[in-house]
């Protein structure tokens, strides 16, 4: 039983950084497209535009390992 949940968490993991990687390209593509990069300035640590739209790959490959691996009642 604890190997089985064992697996399925590492699966579930796995799958989520597999959406995330997958899904960071296009993200960046369209954050490109439209302009959307924090600026940097005095209060800020990077020193180049980055891209603000990283946060949405990663609920991205949360929300898709939430829905394959949960149960409707227990959650």
């Amino acid at each position: 039983m604890v190997l089985n949940s064992l697996f399925l968490n590492i699966l579930a993991t796995a799958l989520s950084f597999v959406t995330v990687l997958v899904a960071v390209p296009p993200i960046l593509k369209v954050a490109r497209a439209k302009k959307l990069f924090d600026i940097p300035d005095d209060r800020k640590i990077h020193k180049n535009e980055t891209p603000s739209l990283g946060g949405l790959a990663i609920f991205l490959g949360f929300i898709v390992s939430v829905t394959f691996f949960t149960d409707d009642i227990n959650f």
